[in-house]
């Protein structure tokens, strides 16, 4: 592919983009401070604007001044003068004297205080005890009892930008989180990353209500501290209500709230674990209530809360975990109990030569041959053919999916009422599958496509002559009962798929193989594919390999 060059000035292109993009679309949501922020900025120079934007896009808060150097912008302290007057950048920012060591280097340090014997984090340590609290950067170079002769002044190299809580607030309702930034324009122009494009209208916004901003805000806070410090108590103080939350952000709360249950079960704080499950609205979240009861000896509770569970399981996992604990509790009652019959897929024995190859290739290897090639497909093989079945319906321009033009995936590809909201669009991918020419439309649609990103269909790996080949040998029945269990759990039944695929092209069939090497155990989600594929006359077997002894 032909290598594309950026304009000097893309970056304010891009930013000028983001900001015109949001004031566009969230008119009513943004306060005053954010809407005279963006007014502002249109009314600087260029110069003024491009270094704005080159130091926001940049890590952290702090830069020096002498390092601050881009070809676009000849005249940096020009460019400076009307940000420091709105305030936007600071010059001499407040700082510690264990910032002043951060930001010089050991030769600057040595220039300003001397030659020291230790390392610069002993120097700095000793000076942080000297020296506590905080003051204008210059006043460190003025301070009477450190100055010393030096070779180089450092006053007026220091500057902070101040703005950025508004301009994370454009980019936060651009993107509708907190991880993407303007690299993605520059990406997308260079043609390393692709999306498809979806036409999605104006409506389609990330957040409905100023508060949907505000708590996704107050999250975000919440985790980083937590990320910090580890206070679970502090963090979970300071988590706001999912309540009135549209669906997206109160998975979002509800998932962080789980993560904090288990932090808490695993510190055997069973008592306030239990708090945090009942009001959390994660579907992991039911089992590990029946799991911390148990540990409470509140068994009665327990297979209550199991037996209702049961009657309408949220997942196949939650089912299994449950079928696994009622025998448990019901003995602990003293309730006699059938056990539950034991799935047991079909196996075979193997002993291979110990070579460098991970033990799938070796059995890959092994088993392959003009006749019966062998794949080593794992699960990108079968979320590559269900992305291309159902791309029509994954990228079509649903309320709430999509919300700008840089999104791989629709906001709720993973959650519960995906296919309910696409329904009409699922019926006619499913229509396809009945038609004479399937195959022929997935190839092509696989050419179409090619290169866009998806979190299901990995093209480095999925080759349109193993697409061919797959379509070949499945049976359209057989993509129909897997791609129907995907469907029903889209983020839970994505794994676990067998490690190798055979094909038999003079059959038009093929066999799934597990493989597991000394001492591997075949894990959940592999055992209830492997318990679908038994149900579905799908031929599957697990493989366990032993190294030939020397």
């Amino acid at each position: 592919m032909k290598s594309v060059q950026p304009a000097p000035l893309y970056y304010l292109h891009n930013y000028r983009t983001l900001l015109q993009w949001v004031r566009s679309r969230y008119v009513d949501l943004l306060s005053e401070a954010e809407t005279c922020y963006a007014d502002n900025f249109f009314q600087l120079s260029e110069p003024a604007q491009a270094l704005l934007t080159r130091l926001i896009t940049r890590k952290g808060e702090y830069f020096r001044l002498s390092k601050i150097a881009y070809e676009e912008i000849p005249d940096i302290s020009q460019a400076l003068e009307p940000l420091t007057q709105l305030g936007w950048l600071t010059l001499s920012p407040q700082v510690s004297i264990n910032e002043v060591f951060t930001f010089l280097t050991r030769q600057e340090l040595t220039t300003w205080l001397g030659k020291y014997a230790g390392s610069k984090t002993q120097w700095q340590a000793e000076f942080a005890q000297l020296y506590p609290g905080t003051k204008p950067w210059d006043d460190w170079f003025n301070e009477a009892e450190l100055l010393l002769p030096k070779t180089k002044d450092f006053t007026g190299d220091l500057l902070a930008v101040t703005i950025m809580p508004l301009s994370d607030v454009y980019r936060l309702l651009f993107f509708g989180n907190h991880y993407q930034a303007l690299s993605e324009f520059v990406l997308a122009e260079l043609g390393v990353f692709q999306y498809e494009r979806v036409a999605f209208s104006s409506k389609c916004l990330s957040f409905t209500h100023r508060r949907d901003l505000e708590v996704y805000q107050q999250l975000q806070r919440a985790r980083e501290k937590f990320e910090q410090d580890g206070d679970i108590s502090a963090a979970l103080a300071s988590m706001p209500s999912a309540a009135s939350s549209p669906d997206w952000l109160a998975r979002r709360q509800h998932r962080f709230g789980f993560q904090f249950g288990v932090k808490l079960e695993q510190a055997k704080d069973y008592e306030r674990a239990l708090d945090v499950y009942v009001n959390c609205g994660f579907s992991e979240a039911r089992a590990r209530r029946v799991r911390v009861l148990e540990k409470l000896a509140r068994q009665q509770e327990a297979l209550a809360l199991l037996t209702e569970a049961l009657a309408a399981p949220y997942s196949e996992a939650e089912r299994q975990q449950l079928e696994r604990a009622r025998p448990r509790l019901q003995r602990a009652l003293g309730i006699e109990s059938e056990k539950p019959p034991v799935f047991r897929p079909a196996s075979s024995q193997l002993t291979l030569k110990f070579g460098e190859w991970r033990v799938e290739q070796a059995v890959a290897e092994h088993l392959h041959c003009a006749q019966a090639p062998v794949f080593w497909v794992e699960n990108y093989l079968w979320t590559g053919l269900f992305g291309l079945f159902f791309w029509p319906a994954i990228y079509a321009p649903v309320q709430g999916a999509f919300f700008n033009p840089f999104q791989a995936r629709p906001k709720d590809l993973y959650h519960q009422r995906f296919a309910e909201r696409r329904a009409e669009r699922i019926q006619e991918c499913w229509q396809l599958l009945v038609a004479d020419n399937y195959k022929a439309t997935l190839l092509q649609r696989y050419r179409d496509k090619q290169g866009l990103q998806s979190p299901l269909v990995n093209w480095a790996q999925l080759s349109e002559d193993l697409v061919a080949l797959a379509l070949d040998c499945i049976a359209p029945e057989q993509l129909s009962a897997i791609f129907t269990r995907m469907l029903f759990d889209l983020k839970a039944n994505s794994a676990g798929f067998p490690d190798l695929i055979q094909f038999l092209p003079a059959q038009r069939c093929f066999r799934l193989i597990e493989v597991k090497g000394p001492g591997d155990k075949l894990q959940d989600n592999q055992l209830r594919w492997l318990e679908f594929f038994r149900h579905n006359d799908i031929a599957a077997e697990v493989c366990y390999v032993e190294w030939q002894q020397p």
